[in-house]
């Protein structure tokens, strides 16, 4: 027992543990589910609430010495707490580690397992930060963005339905009136879209698209233009596979190539 004749300095003592476990369980949430974490909080605030009823019932006063410590304690962890802030957001300016290296834009239907597959092969042969929305999409909405602020290099990887999907246009558009870096895989199955189909782009995506791009400030010049910038290897790169990948040592002549542009515009 580290505390043993003093009572009020045992239930501060118990109470700062509890409030501890209350900060943790914010910032971890340990229950899958959310409700488990709201009832688990509740009841160990409910806990803190009886401690202090039964401090303040009891008639217990700390001593001087006991009020003196907790007073240097407290004041000791607040500013500690600011401090740390502090060179937490120094750091993580200096070292920003939620930057994307590579960023892979794809056809969910057409590409999903290749993406990941190509993201696994990259992280380990070079150690690079890949983006891939079923791993690292945390919010839709913020989606543009991302790619604006925390993205070097956009690959994109051209299955037969890429360019319909409104996000995945959206993604083009943004990238390259960023000037970001852009590189186009054209897989066996793409099949670029006409003129026509470029001049009437609305309905050369799928249903909906057009309204959802406006949403976020993404006209349909705006496709327009991209699309063409991206055929046309304008501002962006390209990478012709020969044939679908049906092997590891195909997907690794790939990594390869990418690696390679990767290094050469760094």
């Amino acid at each position: 027992v580290v505390i043993r004749d003093d009572t009020a300095a045992q239930v501060l003592a118990v109470s700062a543990i509890l409030l501890i476990s209350i900060v943790l369980l914010c910032l971890v949430r340990p229950w899958r589910n959310y409700l488990a974490n709201i009832f688990d909080g509740a009841m160990t605030a409910c806990i803190l609430l009886v401690l202090d009823c039964g401090l303040v019932g009891g008639g217990y006063t700390a001593s001087v010495v006991t009020t003196r410590v907790m007073s240097v304690l407290v004041v000791a962890t607040f500013l500690g707490m600011w401090v740390g802030l502090v060179a937490w957001s120094v750091y993580k300016h200096l070292n920003p580690m939620d930057v994307y290296d590579m960023f892979f834009c794809h056809h969910k239907a057409g590409g999903a397992a290749q993406a990941r597959l190509i993201k696994l092969m990259v992280v380990e042969q070079a150690g690079l930060r890949v983006f891939v929305d079923s791993d690292d999409l945390r919010q839709l909405d913020c989606l543009f963005d991302t790619i604006k602020a925390k993205v070097r290099h956009l690959v994109v990887y051209l299955t037969r339905e890429t360019l319909t999907r409104p996000w995945c246009a959206g993604e083009v558009a943004i990238a390259l009136r960023t000037r970001l870096r852009v590189t186009a895989v054209l897989t066996p199955s793409f099949v670029a879209p006409s003129e026509g189909q470029l001049e009437a782009v609305d309905t050369y995506l799928d249903v909906g698209g057009a309204d959802l791009l406006v949403q976020y400030g993404i006209t349909m010049a705006d496709v327009r233009v991209s699309f063409f910038q991206l055929l046309a290897a304008q501002g962006c790169a390209h990478v012709q596979m020969q044939r679908e990948p049906t092997s590891t040592g195909h997907f690794q002549i790939l990594v390869d190539q990418l690696l390679r542009k990767q290094r050469d515009s760094a």
